[in-house]
């Protein structure tokens, strides 16, 4: 069986169209090495964690309740290790899952050490999707 050249090239536009990645060039990027975070940039992450938007009433940093070390002083989860224990809060739900239904709507699991309504509900609705990304890419790699 043969195709004429115009039916190849229909085919090829089709395949193109498909959305499909070139694969990397040799000596070129190869993706995120087997525990890095995929979702968003670590380093933004970082300032997302550690800063408080003045004007947004409810929006405080993570860093003013949260610590990266142990437990924090005033009370509240430390985040210490978090990339290892999100992802077996909740059964099937992945530590990416876990974490961003957590800021989007910290009610949804409180662990039993803590009190619900303490971690205010207005992340999902002040942070766009792109800094969440890059927040949890931050707290995956703690």
């Amino acid at each position: 069986m043969s195709f004429k050249p115009h039916v190849i090239m229909a085919i090829g536009i089709a395949l193109a169209a498909c959305g499909g990645e070139e694969p990397p060039a040799a000596g070129g990027e190869e993706g995120p090495a087997v525990g890095q975070p995929t979702v968003g940039d670590p380093e933004v992450g970082e300032d997302i964690f550690g800063t408080r938007l003045e004007d947004e009433p409810g929006r405080h940093a993570c860093a003013e309740c949260h610590t990266l070390g142990e437990r924090s002083p005033s009370g509240f989860p430390s985040l210490l290790g978090l990339s290892e224990d999100a992802g077996g809060r909740i059964e099937g739900m992945s530590a990416e899952e876990f974490l961003r239904e957590s800021i989007v709507d910290p009610s949804a699991f409180v662990d039993e050490e803590y009190f619900d309504n303490v971690m205010p509900k207005v992340y999902g609705e002040i942070l766009t999707e792109e800094e969440i990304d890059n927040l949890i890419a931050f707290l995956l790699a703690q």
